[in-house]
């Protein structure tokens, strides 16, 4: 049940993937309180797979995809506003909001590439991610 809640929701979500011009720098971005204690639904994008990601306030991350495959990890933001990251291994990246509302993450190597894509945060767990 829990997870066809998921897969309707993130479906339900379409986005468009420019780096324009009008999108805010992470500095602008207090990513923090964006993502503390917070749900995200958007896309893995290397994979093209929907994702659901709680970031718990004790700083563990759990990410689902529509699949149901989970990844469990750590998460924080760095002295330069990036959030990072540890699944199997660590990294940061810059966190961007594309003009049109939703949140863009960026690949750590290569900031003109997207590595997430955040449309949608909700407070709390509501769908009891584990």
């Amino acid at each position: 049940m829990r997870m066809d809640k998921f897969r309707l929701l993130a479906m339900s979500v379409t986005m468009a993937l420019s780096f324009g011009a009008g999108q805010l720098q992470a500095s602008q971005i207090d990513v923090q309180d964006l993502l503390n204690g917070n749900t995200a639904f958007g896309k893995k994008l290397k994979w093209g797979l929907s994702i659901s990601v709680l970031f718990a306030r004790d700083g563990q991350i759990i990410m689902v995809d529509e699949r149901g495959t989970t990844e469990k990890g750590n998460w924080w933001v760095n002295n330069s506003g990036e959030l990072c990251t540890k699944f199997k291994i660590e990294s940061c990246r810059k966190v961007t909001r594309h003009p049109d509302g939703f949140y863009q993450v960026h690949n750590e190597t290569n900031d003109r590439l997207v590595d997430w894509t955040l449309a949608e945060i909700t407070k709390g767990n509501p769908y009891g991610l584990e």
